[in-house]
C-alpha cells in the first residue's frame, strides 16, 4: 500500500515536470518561429521608404557620435577631465536624441509588433535584413 502511493506520487510529480517542460519547449518554439516568419515577410510587408528616411536621420547621429568617442578618448589621453565631462555629456545626448528617433519611428511603423519581434525590427532598421535570415530566401 506504501509502495503504490509512493509509485503514484512519483508518477504524478513526473507528469507535472514533463508538461512544465513541454509548455516551455512549446513557448520557446513559437516565438522563434514567429520571429522567423516576421523576419522572412518583413520586407515585403514594410515600407521601403520608411526604412531609408529611418536611416538616413540615423546616420549622421551615429557619424557624430563616433567623433564624439575619439574626442572623448582623446580628453582621456590627455587627462583633461573637465573637457571629457562635458563630452560624455554630449555623448549622452546623441543617444538620446537617437533613442527618440528609434521609438517615434517604431511607433509609426511597428507599435503594433510584440516585444521579441520589435528587438528584430529595430536591428533590420539598424542593419538591414539580419544575416541569419538569409537562408529564408
Amino acid at each position: 500500500m506504501e509502495n503504490k502511493k509512493l509509485l503514484i506520487l512519483v508518477v504524478v510529480l513526473s507528469l507535472i515536470v514533463a508538461m512544465g517542460i513541454g509548455f516551455g519547449i512549446g513557448r520557446i518554439v513559437t516565438i522563434r518561429r514567429a520571429s522567423r516568419i516576421f523576419a522572412h515577410f518583413t520586407r515585403e510587408q514594410m515600407l521601403r521608404p520608411e526604412i531609408e528616411e529611418y536611416r538616413a536621420v540615423m546616420e549622421p547621429l551615429i557619424q557624430e557620435k563616433q567623433k564624439l568617442v575619439e574626442l572623448l578618448c582623446m580628453a582621456i589621453e590627455r587627462e583633461d577631465s573637465l573637457f571629457a565631462y562635458r563630452v560624455a555629456g554630449e555623448i549622452a545626448e546623441v543617444q538620446n536624441e537617437m533613442l527618440m528617433h528609434t521609438v517615434q519611428h517604431l511607433l509609426r511603423t511597428g507599435g503594433h509588433l510584440p516585444p521579441e519581434v520589435r528587438r528584430d525590427f529595430i536591428g533590420f532598421m539598424l542593419r538591414g535584413r539580419p544575416k541569419q535570415n538569409r537562408r529564408l530566401r
